[in-house]
């Protein structure tokens, strides 16, 4: 186990090694839905070292009003996230998934209006353009290589690209999967040809290998859970790792024709209480994971081997009985900043969560 001095400031729940000051003192809590970081592998704006990383979280709606959208031009650092943005074009629904690459930005909410709303930013989220869908198919998670390959994915099986920084968009996948939600999306980062898309109501992975002009199921075989999380090795788009809401962590090295399963992380008492959130590959052969146990313990898990078994370790235990931190303020999302660097996000009905973890 890796050993840090966390601390919590302000009534915000906000942990980081050495913390020095809370990103904001709010009488509501700003419950985080997702992040991302912009930094020298996705952008060439971006330098190589975490500390000159970009990160991007947007919240659920405050007070029954907007969401909202924090930004940190300094690799997470507690004093350098900017006064919160307040998503006006949004009344009715959360920032579900999040994407930046240096200015330009986007983000989906499946909540807003009848059909779910994107919008999009070249200013990183000081003016944005919103719109709605058209048809019924709200969107719940976004990634993008480039401005011209974003890819996002919503409600009755339906993927969505758009080939100009989503100014427009076009319908990549809309039957394979009709009767389950779209929950997740990852682009393979050595090859945007690969992409994976993923639901949390079954162990289906939805695969194209031709940038989304046509696509195929995987089935993570073996698995009691539905899928939470996936991502793709930075290096390998064959080479891919999943997490479920049942405590099941399984890796594949073919681009998910066969899995295995690995053993049961460290520290979680019940497994099938369990719920691997997020999952992101730091580089170098570094990879993070969230995990979620109920009523027990939020964690945070590196692992040095490259994603190997029986290898992760707690990179920063949250819970009760160990920080007197409410179990009811859990991460929900990930992001790596480099092999040395993640940041985590979250919360609950109790508090915010914002981890930087270095």
């Amino acid at each position: 186990m890796v050993n840090f001095d966390v601390t919590a400031l302000e009534g915000v729940d906000i942990y980081r090694v050495h913390l020095e000051s809370a990103l904001v003192s709010a009488a509501v809590p700003h419950v985080f839905m997702s992040v991302s970081a912009c930094h020298g592998e996705r952008c060439v704006n971006c330098g190589n070292d975490e500390t000159e990383a970009a990160l991007v979280a947007g919240t659920e709606l405050v007070a029954a009003a907007s969401p909202h959208i924090y930004v940190n031009e300094d690799g997470g650092n507690p004093g350098s996230w900017s006064t919160d943005i307040t998503v006006s074009e949004w009344v009715a629904g959360d920032v579900d998934g999040i994407v930046c690459l240096g200015s330009w930005g986007a983000a989906v909410s499946s909540g807003e209006g009848a059909t779910g709303e994107v919008l999009y930013t070249r200013d990183r989220f000081v003016t944005r353009v919103a719109y709605a869908l058209a048809g019924a198919n709200p969107p719940h998670a976004i990634d993008a290589s480039s401005q011209s390959f974003v890819v996002f994915v919503g409600e009755n099986g339906y993927i969505y690209l758009s080939r100009d920084g989503m100014a427009t968009y076009e319908i990549s996948n809309a039957g394979t999967i009709t009767a389950l939600d779209l929950d997740g999306v990852a682009i393979a980062p050595s090859n945007n040809q690969v992409v994976y898309a993923w639901t949390s109501a079954d162990d289906v992975i939805l695969k194209t290998e031709n940038a989304c002009e046509t696509w195929y199921q995987v089935a993570v075989t073996g698995t009691a859970g539905g899928i939470f999380s996936l991502a793709v090795h930075p290096d390998n788009a064959n080479m891919i790792m999943c997490g479920t809401d049942n405590g099941e962590l399984f890796h594949s090295t073919d681009g998910g024709e066969t899995w295995t399963e690995q053993g049961d992380l460290p520290g979680m008492t019940a497994k099938a209480n369990v719920n691997i959130v997020d999952i992101k590959p730091g580089g170098g052969g570094v990879w993070f994971l969230a995990a979620v146990e109920a009523a027990v313990s939020s964690r945070v898990y590196i692992n040095y081997e490259d994603g190997g078994d029986g290898v992760w370790e707690y990179y920063n235990p949250i819970d009760a009985e160990e920080y007197s931190v409410p179990v009811a303020t859990p991460f929900i999302a990930l992001a790596a900043l480099s092999p040395n660097a993640c940041v985590a996000v979250g919360g609950g009905a109790a508090a915010d969560v914002v981890a930087l973890i270095a």
